[in-house]
């Protein structure tokens, strides 16, 4: 078996968009949401999966709970962890997916209560 990430669905996305992905195996797995220019918006998932597949809902906010703006976002996935006693610490897979979100001009972005 592969790793496989799969397409986020629905993407364009407002407000919120699953992010699916395949383990051939059990492993440790960050998904993490970057903009385009490569600062992180949020960590999504940080934590041991077993095999098998997998969905994770990204509501469009950012670390600190506010809606992120329109605009082009990438996730990327770390397979392998040098933690597990069978992951190659200087190879871990790392792959990137495109991500969009657009908001409409009249969209007023809220902040967390």
């Amino acid at each position: 078996g592969r790793v496989v990430l799969r397409p986020n669905y629905p993407n364009p996305f407002n407000p919120s968009t699953t992010l699916r992905f395949t383990l051939p195996q059990a492993d440790h797995v960050r998904l993490a949401i970057y903009d385009g220019a490569g600062r992180l918006v949020r960590e999504v998932l940080g934590e041991w999966r077993g095999p098998g597949d997998h969905a994770v809902r990204w509501n469009g906010r950012d670390l600190h709970g506010r809606e992120v703006s329109s605009g082009v976002y990438y996730r990327s996935r770390r397979y392998g962890d040098h933690r597990h006693p069978d992951a190659d610490p200087l190879n871990p897979a790392i792959f990137v997916r495109l991500l969009t979100l657009p908001r409409p001009r009249w969209y007023r972005r809220s902040t967390p209560s």
